[in-house]
């Protein structure tokens, strides 16, 4: 039965492995356990495991589609077993693949990587629709021999020709390749960095990022460091940070990094506050700070960001009031601000935000809109229905 769990229910692992062990001394059926358990994949050394599941991904060239592979790869780095926020594949392939930052084409591609089984499409809401913004409350999971899958092909390159790098770091411990290939000019687009704790980030680890050209992502969370980012990450355009469970507050030089133009900060519950040097990110066009619920104000210096057209603040459940300076974001073209429960007022500064043309909210939210609206032409309130589906907790 130990075994049965650590395959997690996926028939195909069960099939292999049981074969291949069927019949097999009792050691050799030890042996296998224990690799599982010390969260070696099926798919590094069971050859039938990784040439099924291959099939499937090779069906994706066969196709021609191969921005369709490039997506199914990159979901491998994100963390095992996370659920993964459709906003962020959407910002991500926007960018590394030349998608629509509109997320049509980002949207049919997860729908034809669901309908060959590579992921599964999960719907908080009943009755969501691509009206309503559904996928700003939708995730994608993966099965981990998919994960699996996607690391094995993604580590087959050598490390400086990786278009992906994915480190999974234990306190300050360094990748095995690290003493050995620091000098190598990488050239991953795509990082992603998963620790158990969050860890300061070592001196000689800043040192190989630092190297990293053209570096513009990263895919799982900073933590609190008192390494310079700026220098380290000095390419640096787009930082998505979610389930960083001790997040209090971002660290020092984050607002130097003046080449960001996408930051999303999901899910960070002990996050309070974001800083007010914010207003120094002068090339921001997205800023997602959804589920952070103990942040209770943005920064006036927000009025500073004039490239922002995208501002999410959805389930920041103690915001009270918006920055008087909200009016100066000239650019802004969509607000999301639902499940804002604490927000009482809006500033009258509202009215200048003449390129805003969409804010999804709740019957309450859009309440404070109503005596705004004859003065934005333009502006349309969305307002989808709350229907939760629990199907996918």
């Amino acid at each position: 039965m130990r075994i049965v769990r650590q395959c997690k229910g996926f028939p195909l692992a069960l099939e292999v492995v049981g074969r291949s062990l069927h019949g097999q001394p009792v050691e050799i059926w030890k042996s296998t356990l224990m690799k599982l358990c010390e969260g070696q994949s099926i798919v590094n050394y069971e050859d039938e495991v990784r040439n099924c599941l291959q099939s499937s991904l090779d069906a994706l060239c066969n196709n021609r589609d191969i921005i369709l592979k490039e997506c199914f790869m990159d979901l491998g780095s994100f963390p095992e077993d996370k659920k993964i926020p459709v906003t962020a594949l959407i910002d991500i392939w926007a960018d590394l693949h030349k998608l629509d930052e509109d997320g049509v084409h980002a949207i049919s591609n997860l729908h034809k990587l669901r309908s060959r089984n590579l992921l599964n499409l999960v719907l908080t809401r009943n009755g969501a629709n691509e009206n309503d913004g559904w996928y700003n409350d939708a995730f994608v999971t993966q099965h981990d021999l998919l994960r699996d899958l996607a690391i094995y092909q993604s580590n087959q390159e050598p490390i400086h020709k990786r278009k992906r790098l994915i480190l999974n770091l234990t306190g300050n411990r360094l990748p095995h390749w690290w003493s050995n290939e620091k000098q190598l000019q990488l050239s991953a687009r795509l990082v992603s960095i998963s620790t158990v704790v969050t860890p300061q980030i070592p001196g000689s680890l800043c040192y190989c990022v630092s190297r990293f050209s053209p570096i513009n992502k990263i895919g799982q969370a900073f933590a609190s460091s008192t390494t310079q980012i700026p220098e380290m990450l000095p390419n640096l355009r787009e930082i998505n940070i979610d389930y960083c469970n001790d997040l209090v507050e971002l660290p020092d030089g984050f607002c130097d990094l003046v080449r960001l133009d996408k930051l999303s900060i999901t899910n960070c519950h002990k996050l309070s506050a974001l800083p007010e040097e914010i207003g120094k990110l002068l090339n921001l066009e997205v800023l997602r700070i959804h589920a952070c619920t103990r942040v209770s104000k943005l920064p006036d210096s927000i009025g500073s960001l004039q490239k922002l057209s995208v501002l999410d603040i959805t389930g920041c459940l103690r915001i009270r009031n918006m920055p008087k300076r909200i009016g100066e974001l000239q650019s802004l073209r969509e607000f999301q601000m639902r499940k804002c429960r604490g927000l009482r007022e809006l500033p009258s500064s509202v009215t200048d935000l003449v390129e805003l043309e969409r804010v999804i909210c709740d019957e309450e939210t859009a309440q404070l809109w109503d005596c705004f609206m004859h003065l934005l032409p333009n502006l349309t309130l969305s307002v989808p229905e709350e229907v939760i589906n629990l199907n996918w907790l």
